[in-house]
């Protein structure tokens, strides 16, 4: 079994690009001056459709984890730790730690790895920083 695709939408495309880039694009509302993830035609805070692509820095912080101990399908090999990623431009990006399994601790400095993940796609994954 392969590992599942992310949807590639109109909203989602230029997010998807990136990460084949290398590039970590978040949506900014000229608006109310506001970054948003997941991608949306308009601004999560205002209602404003002026929403325009840029790049991210790529640091975050850890403000969740869990261990994934047991896979459902042979796709995804376990044990892997899903995060919550506090990016450093405000929103919060679910995501996959890269390294050992739960060696890690809410608070640590992240910086996002593009890993490629099947069908052509890169997606965003993050390494513990020590900056």
């Amino acid at each position: 079994m392969e590992k599942l695709l992310p949807p590639l939408t109109h909203c989602s495309k230029p997010f998807y690009d990136g990460c084949n880039q290398n590039e970590l694009r978040l949506q900014f509302c000229s608006g109310c001056n506001t970054y948003q993830f997941y991608p949306r035609s308009v601004c999560h805070s205002c209602g404003d459709d002026s929403i325009s692509w840029v790049n991210a820095s790529g640091r975050a912080t850890l403000s969740s984890f869990t261990v994934v101990r047991r896979s459902l399908t042979d796709a995804y090999e376990a044990p892997y730790t899903v995060i919550l990623a506090l990016l450093e431009e405000g929103p919060t990006m679910m995501s996959q730690l890269i390294g050992e399994p739960g060696r890690c601790a809410i608070g640590d400095s992240l910086l996002v790895e593009f890993v490629e993940w099947g069908g052509e796609i890169k997606l965003p994954l993050f390494r513990k920083s020590f900056e």
